[in-house]
């Protein structure tokens, strides 16, 4: 096996013809067409420039699974991978909790659920974490909607300690922490949250993306304040987006490897350029309104 420097020098072209996988989330998964399956202790980036098509492996002590994806940014055929949560899990959480989110607002449907999932096993595979835990508090963490937003993250804690189901894969001190994280999802929260887990699923909440922060605030304000005319709606956005986003707004971000903070640079310059952010919102507003 040679490794040849990439791009960015923490990132490694893998020249082997077979599978490389780590024991443990912290390191990265290539994986090629054969089925050997080998340790390395490294926490760089492994990019396979022959791999053709996506698989999930098994870490060497058959523990961790991991999915393994395009790097599109890396040609050629470049992959990373995140970890992956058990099939019985993922069935069971497809089947009877992401069907919930259809009947909440269009800022927390489905797509959220699935984007804040994506998220949370992107960031954890830089820790030491359980990626089952890491898919409920993702899954759940939005569930108490259906109680009212005032106090969904504490009712979303609820939830998920209620349902009995869990317990086929969760020890009664594992969903204790999973209620905690679930609680400390939400970004006005008054207090930093108090495991990783919840760090992991409070940061994947973030998803600061400007385009698709200002246009979840535009399907939220439609949703909940449909009496208010179009300037109503931009008033109500930019003040929103004002006291939660820019310098001095209240969320906080707590995940070092996540993309986070720069994006939230981009939406900052966004929301202090007043005439561009009402040219965006008015494109999103009139887009949102015609469905």
């Amino acid at each position: 096996m040679t490794r040849t420097p990439s791009a960015s020098p923490r990132r490694f072209v893998l020249r082997t013809t077979r599978e490389v996988c780590t024991p443990d989330p912290i390191s990265r998964v290539a994986y090629s067409a054969t089925n050997c399956v080998t340790a390395f202790n490294s926490a760089s980036d492994f990019i396979f420039p022959n791999f053709t098509g996506a698989k999930i492996v098994k870490s060497p002590n058959k523990t961790k699974n991991f999915n393994i994806f395009p790097m599109p940014h890396f040609p050629p055929n470049a992959y990373f991978c995140t970890m992956q949560p058990s099939e019985e899990l993922r069935i069971y959480i497809e089947t009877e909790i992401i069907p919930r989110y259809e009947s909440f607002d269009a800022a927390h449907g489905t797509d959220h659920v699935r984007t804040v999932i994506a998220h949370s096993l992107d960031l954890a595979r830089h820790y030491d974490v359980d990626a089952d835990m890491i898919y409920a508090v993702a899954a759940y963490h939005d569930t108490g909607l259906a109680r009212g937003r005032e106090l969904h993250h504490i009712h979303s804690g609820e939830i998920l300690l209620a349902d009995t189901e869990l317990r086929r894969w969760f020890t009664a001190e594992q969903l204790a922490v999973m209620r905690d994280a679930v609680e400390d999802h939400r970004a006005s929260s008054d207090h930093a949250p108090r495991t990783i887990y919840g760090r992991i699923v409070a940061e994947a909440d973030r998803c600061i993306d400007p385009a698709t922060v200002l246009r979840r605030t535009v399907q939220y304000g439609l949703s909940h304040c449909p009496a208010l005319d179009r300037e109503g709606h931009f008033e109500r956005c930019l003040a929103h987006l004002r006291k939660k986003y820019a310098e001095g707004g209240y969320l906080r971000l707590w995940i070092p490897e996540s993309d986070n903070a720069r994006k939230q640079e981009e939406l900052r310059a966004l929301i202090r350029d007043e005439a561009r952010l009402r040219a965006a919102f008015d494109a999103v507003f009139d887009q949102e309104t015609a469905r």
